[in-house]
């Protein structure tokens, strides 16, 4: 539906098969705007676009605390989390660029913004590095794809209960991982949406 992606939540998802079929069944357009605004009614949708520029507006945003984390896979420095807050505009969860994580950054960890729905950048997925605190160094590593979120990290700590449509988002210049508490929900590719806003 465009360049917003929705979750139907369980208590709607009969209506919305139901409203699918019937429009369908009369020769209706799903991509007509009432038939779009009758069908992302029945659930929570997010602004992709909105997503991908928070991304690559932090895509540069270079870890420079090299003293702790050193990267030692010899694919350029580390690039710090960077979380943005999440609002609804026009029905749509919208990130807020102007409510950001303000702090230094960290390349893994983030200080979510608002509660609900939150969105942080996940640039470093498969990266090797040394990390020293107090003078003792160890190796690292990090996951690739939506295991790089953890059931000890930040699906760990999403407070968003399963059914409900209420994600929380960790994206890379690739892809989007919707989650909430239960784990990965799903993931959105990038190169699904239209190349004409999504410039790689």
């Amino acid at each position: 539906m465009g360049n917003v992606v929705t979750f139907v939540s369980d208590k709607n998802l009969k209506n919305f098969n139901s409203y699918v079929s019937t429009i369908g069944a009369d020769g209706g357009n799903l991509s007509e705007n009432c038939s779009v605004n009758l069908l992302r009614g029945q659930g929570e949708s997010y602004d992709v676009q909105g997503v991908f520029s928070f991304v690559d507006g932090n895509s540069k945003n270079v870890n420079t605390q090299t003293d702790i984390w050193q990267p030692t896979d010899g694919k350029g420095p580390l690039i710090n989390e960077q979380s943005a807050a999440v609002e609804q505009k026009n029905g749509v969860w919208t990130p807020n660029p102007e409510k950001t994580d303000k702090t230094p950054g960290s390349p893994f960890s983030v200080s979510l913004q608002g509660s609900g729905v939150t969105l942080h950048t996940h640039e470093n997925e498969g990266r090797k590095f040394n990390e020293t605190v107090n003078g003792t160094t160890r190796s690292g590593s990090v996951p690739g794809g939506k295991e790089s979120l953890g059931s000890d990290g930040d699906i760990g700590r999403a407070q968003n209960k399963p059914g409900t449509g209420v994600l929380q988002m960790a994206a890379t210049k690739k892809s989007i991982y919707f989650y909430n508490s239960s784990g990965v929900v799903q993931t959105v590719n990038r190169d699904v949406f239209n190349p004409k806003y999504f410039k790689k």
